[in-house]
């Protein structure tokens, strides 16, 4: 089979699909243990493309689309974890994917980028820090038009370009005002919000949260899809054969 000619179009961008180099692929393993599996994702497409800052920029959901057209064009009779991507891929029109979603007239869910996930994922140990670093990275504006009060929380919106600095500056900024919410009123009315607001911003794939970072939705449903459960797509997990297990090495 000849990748070097198979692509895949983003909301922005069309990416090759090239398979992996094996001196590329312990590169990842070398650099990443798989508990930062972002951080692979990333090299993986600064490998593939030959650009290192491309995969910041991109939202999470073409991330992970761009991992399933990946791991898909490269699956041959070495492949150690096999899938049917059209159990997980779901119709998407880029110029209908908007860039942000309103709550209020004045607070706003912005898309999740591969800048705040590769930061998020050194920092978050379950699904509630999850839950929390992603309010924190997506949600800006008025954040009291969604709470009510009488205190007055304005978040700056934390674009793709941010560095790791600040973005870190703003999860430690914010994070003890979400902390202080009240556990069945305020913090279930704001979660809410952002969850069904953050869906209107659904396209490729329908991400959701687990203990370890990231899953993947089944397209048929937002809850998993039509008997399929929600899983965990593993950056170098297509590689098998004694390429798979030397990589497997690095996580021993």
């Amino acid at each position: 089979m000849n990748n070097t000619m198979k692509t895949v179009t983003l909301l922005k961008h069309t990416l090759p699909l090239n398979d992996l180099a094996i001196g590329q692929a312990i590169d990842i393993a070398k650099s990443f243990p798989e508990s930062r599996n972002e951080a692979r994702i990333g090299a993986l497409i600064g490998h593939v493309t030959g650009d290192s800052t491309l995969a910041r920029s991109l939202t999470v959901n073409e991330r992970y689309y761009f991992l399933l057209r990946h791991q898909a064009a490269i699956q041959n009779p070495y492949t150690a974890s096999t899938f049917d991507i059209d159990d997980y891929v779901r119709q998407s029109v880029q110029s209908d994917v908007p860039e942000k979603a309103a709550i209020t007239d004045a607070a706003y869910v912005g898309h999740l980028y591969g800048a705040h996930v590769q930061v998020l994922e050194q920092k978050c140990e379950n699904a509630a820090d999850w839950l929390n670093g992603q309010m924190i990275c997506q949600l800006y504006g008025d954040i009291s038009s969604i709470l009510g009060g009488d205190d007055d929380i304005h978040w700056d919106k934390i674009p793709a370009t941010a560095s790791e600095e600040e973005i870190n500056k703003a999860i430690e900024e914010r994070l003890p005002m979400l902390n202080k919410l009240s556990a069945n009123n305020q913090y279930n009315d704001l979660a809410l919000a952002f969850m069904d607001t953050y869906s209107q911003l659904d396209h490729f794939v329908t991400l959701g949260l687990g203990t370890d970072g990231l899953l993947v939705h089944g397209a048929d449903d937002t809850q998993g899809g039509a008997g399929i459960k929600p899983r965990r797509f593993l950056c170098l997990s297509a590689i098998g054969g004694i390429a798979g297990k030397i990589i497997a090495t690095f996580d021993q």
